[in-house]
């Protein structure tokens, strides 16, 4: 664990899907680190996403956008079901 404090994020997996990221803090950076990962991560994930579609050309509706949310909500529900989460 020691060495962790240095080191770079490390996927933690099970039965070889990834399930977390293991990072380095200290006392005085944990929050500074929550933080940085629940807004900035998220932000940034947008951020991209963003980015990508704009340089792809495609053009979407906002009732399209919310068709694709529904169809990838329902797989999620769908897969989900199948592994008892």
């Amino acid at each position: 664990m020691r060495g962790l404090r240095r080191a770079a994020p490390t996927v933690i997996t099970a039965n070889g899907k990834p399930v977390a990221i293991m990072v380095g803090t200290t006392e005085g950076t944990i929050a500074a680190d929550l933080k940085r990962f629940s807004l900035g991560g998220f932000s940034e994930a947008i951020a991209n996403m963003r980015a990508a579609g704009k340089a792809s050309g495609v053009k979407m509706t906002m009732a399209e956008i919310d068709a694709e949310i529904r169809a990838a909500r329902h797989e999620r529900k769908r897969q989900n079901a199948g592994t008892g989460n």
